[in-house]
């Protein structure tokens, strides 16, 4: 006969501080919903504030996330960060019509800022191990962004955030090509 192993009277407190909040925050939601629904506000001028909001909702999931702690708090986390860089992408390009940065951008939303909320949650908490996996998540989100911006601003053109870039283009490839050659053989004679 096996037995299930039982879960911690503190994790199961953990579960129950969390359920009030997320609630209140559905219900705040809604009322806002209700709200635009029955006075007929605006949509035009309510999207304004979008960025704002998503950024407000993603901030108030992160707080939550390090009062609620456990494995709640690292999903709530997760979400907080998204939503977070999320609003602050969708602020930048609305305010600068660059839309096409999505392309490269989303690096930003995931991995990056999933990192960054590990690594903030992880040193706030107290656990290095979470650390050291957001400051790898947000490296490789960094590096992941950096690549796709080169190649969508500075190969393709995409936007033209970096015009004039292109031209020089085949000779960078050619000139860090040969560079890694040159510093490979370097090596190898030492």
């Amino acid at each position: 006969m096996t037995t299930q192993p039982t879960r911690s009277r503190r994790t199961r407190r953990e579960d129950r501080s969390a359920a009030p909040i997320l609630g209140l925050l559905l219900v705040l939601i809604g009322v806002f919903f209700f709200a635009v629904q029955a006075f007929a506000f605006d949509w035009q001028q309510i999207s304004q504030f979008g960025p704002y909001l998503i950024s407000a909702l993603g901030l108030f999931l992160f707080v939550l996330a390090l009062v609620v702690g456990g494995q709640r708090g690292e999903t709530l986390v997760v979400f907080g960060s998204m939503l977070t860089m999320a609003g602050l992408l969708i602020l930048y390009q609305d305010r600068t019509g660059r839309w096409a940065s999505w392309a490269y951008a989303w690096a930003l939303v995931a991995p990056t800022s999933i990192g960054v909320g590990f690594l903030i949650y992880g040193f706030v908490k107290g656990q290095p191990e979470l650390t050291r996996r957001g400051l790898r998540l947000t490296a490789v989100g960094l590096a992941l962004f950096l690549i796709l911006l080169v190649l969508f601003e500075v190969v393709f053109g995409l936007s033209g955030l970096l015009p004039g870039l292109t031209n020089y283009v085949p000779a960078v490839i050619l000139i860090s090509i040969g560079a890694l050659i040159l510093l490979g053989s370097w090596i190898r004679r030492r």
